[in-house]
């Protein structure tokens, strides 16, 4: 924290509590992550100008903050941090830009109840010798993921895009693994 820099504005201040905003040699946070924790998770109220008595105003002033909840902050982007939850911005220590978030995948993915039943739908209709089906489904629907999920179960060995609103899934007699 930047004690120095605060004590132009209040001489009296006194450092209570200290700790690194390092998560480790390569990855740090920045006290926003601290500010976004006492707001939202616990209900902080941030200082406005008008509610403030002293000279000068920060934003980085809260109500009723403890110093455990510092330390519950810190501890919470720390374990998140390890966690992969995304939940706040760290920071690359060499170039001092944010980090960009992956979500980890599992590599697997489930489809939707309305989903499943176009696919069971489509599965049907080509082992009945059809050939020429189009998904029809509104937007958000998942045609895309679904269309795969179609291509997977007959067996496709092309799927290639026909235009912008077709995709061409070819079946063979070898079956999906």
């Amino acid at each position: 924290m930047r004690l120095r820099e605060w004590k132009q504005f209040f001489p009296n201040l006194q450092k209570e509590y200290e700790d690194s905003a390092t998560i480790n040699d390569d990855v740090f946070f920045r006290d926003y992550s601290v500010h976004q924790y006492l707001e939202v998770d616990l209900s902080k109220h941030r200082l406005e100008p008008q509610e403030y008595s002293d000279s000068y105003y920060s934003n980085e002033c809260f109500q009723d903050v403890q110093i455990e909840h510092i330390a519950d902050a810190i501890n919470d982007i720390k374990e998140n941090y390890k966690q992969n939850t995304g939940k706040y911005k760290y920071y690359d220590a060499k170039s001092h830009l944010p980090e960009t978030f992956t979500y980890a995948s599992t590599g697997e993915w489930i489809p939707h109840p309305n989903q499943q039943e176009t696919i069971d739908k489509f599965v049907a209709a080509v082992e009945s010798g059809r050939t020429n089906l189009l998904i029809y489904a509104v937007m958000r629907f998942g045609k895309s993921f679904t269309s795969l999920c179609c291509a997977k179960e007959i067996g496709a060995k092309i799927i290639g895009p026909v235009d912008k609103n077709k995709l061409l899934l070819e079946p063979t007699a070898v079956p999906a693994e």
